[in-house]
């Protein structure tokens, strides 16, 4: 099911249901735009990453069904490109990002709580974006994200066969409300591992969960 977008004159066919009911790569999606999307108050939806990571912005754009065009263009820096997609018009979308997701319209990176009532496997798919959108793997084998305190415990506990003292978590900088999880070394494989029980993702980034 598909509708005609427009803002400023421009128009293109969006999945309006795309997030209506969880599932793996709607669970993946919500994961990274809860790490790394931005929810406009006039319901758009805006994604810019690194042109290293451009083949996200491209799965994304075709797994959601959009026609429309993305756009190259340089930060602060004039020597680091970016590609940014920007779709209007998905009320529909902020609804259901909050009802299946917890994922807030408003100040996101402050107020974001886990989600509710995921399967596991759905779970698994959600922190898999949220890595992909705002995590790491360091050369030193670190793996780890930030997020606030509700969202990192419940990624922890998720991932619960792990130790809780082998898990890092502490404020991120000088901030009361965002967190820095993670994990040691020698349980990034296992991590991993366990990730990628979701077979079904093979779009992820190649640099992180692989």
């Amino acid at each position: 099911f598909k509708k005609k977008q427009h803002q400023s004159q421009k128009r293109y066919e969006i999945n309006q249901e795309f997030f209506d009911s969880p599932a793996v790569k709607n669970s993946y999606w919500a994961g990274f735009i809860a790490a790394d999307g931005h929810l406009s108050k006039d319901n758009g939806l805006r994604i810019s990453l690194s042109s290293k990571d451009e083949s996200i912005v491209h799965n994304f754009v075709d797994h959601v069904g959009y026609d429309g065009k993305t756009r190259r263009h340089n930060g602060c820096s004039l020597d680091h490109e970016y590609i940014t997609v920007d779709i209007w018009g998905v009320e529909r979308w902020h609804n259901c990002l909050a009802k299946n997701w917890n994922i807030p319209r408003r100040r996101k990176t402050l107020t974001i709580g886990p989600p509710k009532n995921l399967s596991y496997k759905n779970s698994l798919a959600y922190i898999w974006g949220l890595i992909d959108g705002d995590g790491w793997v360091s050369k030193k084998g670190y793996l780890g994200f930030c997020g606030t305190r509700p969202l990192v415990l419940w990624v922890r506990n998720i991932l619960g066969d792990i130790p809780k003292n082998r898990v890092n978590i502490r404020t991120n900088g000088g901030s009361q409300v965002n967190y820095r999880c993670q994990w040691a070394k020698r349980d990034t494989e296992s991590i991993i591992e366990e990730l990628k029980l979701v077979t079904e993702i093979d779009w992820g980034l190649k640099r992180k969960i692989g």
